[in-house]
């Protein structure tokens, strides 16, 4: 990681056509997005960052004083996968057997996802009215 942050220069990366690629649902296609050397450097170096995974963290085991888990997302500019994240609240539901929930962000808003182990929820969260 030290490394590319420290040698990866503008001029390499377009010597080597380096660039960022995303799904182009209108296409239904993947693309190139950019080749910005700062958009390229950082996919490069957030992939290495805890092995590209998101890092989601225990905010609290008694949620709303109810023992439901409370999970954030350390949201870095890439949103949860929303087919992951809707497994992952099913498995941790499994092994804590009361409601999980994820806050994370959509865009600019901050979104709650819940499951309680019948259904899926998704809303916006305000950290003011939470408990």
């Amino acid at each position: 990681m030290t490394f590319l942050d420290e040698y990866l220069t503008p001029e390499f990366c377009a010597e080597q056509q380096l660039f960022t690629f995303g799904h182009n649902p209108r296409a239904n296609e993947w693309q190139i997005a950019s080749r910005d050397f700062k958009e390229v450097k950082q996919k490069m170096l957030t992939q290495l960052t805890n092995m590209g995974q998101p890092v989601i963290e225990v905010e609290d085991a008694n949620f709303q004083n109810r023992s439901e888990l409370f999970l954030t997302h350390r949201h870095d500019g890439v949103d949860l996968d929303v087919a992951y994240s809707q497994a992952t609240l099913q498995n941790l539901f499994r092994l804590w057997k009361r409601p999980v929930h994820i806050l994370t962000q959509k865009g600019e808003r901050s979104t709650l996802l819940s499951f309680d182990g019948s259904e899926h929820k998704e809303g916006d969260f305000d950290a003011a009215s939470a408990p």
